[in-house]
C-alpha cells in the first residue's frame, strides 16, 4: 500500500493572469447621471466643546451654540484686576521707599546764596480800596541793574517786617509825597486819578 505522500500528483496548471476590463455600461451610467457620482469621504468633524472651525472662524460654547471668535456673552462677569488693593498699596509704598533716598538727597543739596531784587518804577494808581485820595502802584519800567543782597540777612529782615502778617500800610500823606517828588507825578495827574477813584467808589455804592 502507498501513503498519501507517495501518490503522484498531476502537474498544476500555470496561473493565468486575468485582465479586468471596466464595463462600458457602468461608465455610461456614471457620466449620464452626474448626481450619482461616488461620494468622497470628507474630514471628520470634532464634537469637542470650544474647538474652533478654521473655515468659518466660529467657536462652540457649552450650550452648543456657534459664536464668532472673541464673542463675549452679555451676562458675562467683568474681568477683575489681577492686583488687589493691598498689592497696589504695597507697590506704591515700595516705589515711595525707593525714591525716598533720592528725594532726601535732593533736599539736602538745595541752598540759596544771593537774592536779586528788581526795582520797578512807582506810578499813580486808581485803586478805590486805598484810603485817602492817593493810590500808589507800580509801573512797567524797571531798573536793569538788580539789587543783590545775601540770603540770610534778607530773610531775617523780611521775617521781622511780616511777623504776624501785620504789614503796616503806607499813610495817604506819604503816598502823595512819593508820587509828587519820587515818581515825578504832576498835580493834574494826581487830580485826574482822584476823580477816577471817586467815580469808581460811587459806582460800587450803587
Amino acid at each position: 500500500c502507498y501513503s498519501a505522500a507517495d501518490v503522484p500528483r498531476p502537474p498544476s496548471a500555470p496561473c493565468e493572469k486575468k485582465r479586468i476590463v471596466p464595463s462600458t455600461t457602468q461608465k455610461d451610467d456614471v457620466s449620464s447621471h452626474p448626481s450619482k457620482s461616488p461620494m468622497l469621504p470628507g474630514p471628520k468633524s470634532s464634537s469637542r466643546l470650544g474647538r474652533t472651525n478654521s473655515m468659518v472662524n466660529l467657536t462652540v460654547d457649552e450650550s452648543g451654540h456657534y459664536h464668532p471668535i472673541g464673542y463675549v456673552p452679555p451676562n458675562a462677569k467683568p474681568l477683575k484686576s489681577v492686583l488687589s488693593r493691598s498689592n497696589l498699596r504695597s507697590m506704591n509704598r515700595t516705589m515711595t521707599e525707593l525714591n525716598l533716598p533720592a528725594m532726601t538727597k535732593l533736599r539736602r543739596n538745595v541752598s540759596f546764596h544771593k537774592v536779586e531784587i528788581r526795582e520797578y518804577e512807582r506810578a499813580v494808581g486808581v485803586n478805590p480800596v486805598s484810603s485817602g485820595h492817593h493810590s500808589l502802584t507800580l509801573g512797567w519800567n524797571y531798573n536793569p541793574e538788580p539789587t543783590v543782597v545775601d540770603f540770610e540777612p534778607f530773610e531775617e529782615e523780611r521775617t521781622k517786617r511780616t511777623a504776624g502778617h501785620n504789614v503796616p500800610a503806607v499813610p495817604d500823606a506819604e503816598r502823595g509825597r512819593i508820587l509828587r517828588y519820587e515818581a515825578d507825578a504832576s498835580m493834574e495827574e494826581l487830580k485826574d486819578a482822584r476823580r477816577k477813584i471817586n467815580i469808581i467808589r460811587g459806582q460800587r455804592r450803587r
